[in-house]
């Protein structure tokens, strides 16, 4: 497991949300579930899909703390 990876999704998850870069946050969720269509779909509506990108981003990184990837 990369554990700089996971500290750049966390980094990524303490930002306020005005500050979070939407392209950046949904390149890491596309490493992380190789789906094409959500990402596509997260730049394409913007701040509408920031919650599921957070929700998303939130569930990788508690599977990748519990050490089970």
């Amino acid at each position: 497991m990369d554990h700089k990876f996971t500290e750049k999704i966390r980094e990524w998850l303490d930002k306020p949300v005005n500050e979070r870069n939407l392209e950046e946050g949904a390149t890491m969720l596309l490493q992380l579930n190789r789906n094409r269509i959500l990402h596509q779909n997260i730049i394409r509506r913007g701040e509408k899909m920031m919650g599921k990108l957070e929700y998303e981003l939130k569930k990788h990184l508690r599977i990748r703390d519990d050490g089970k990837t």
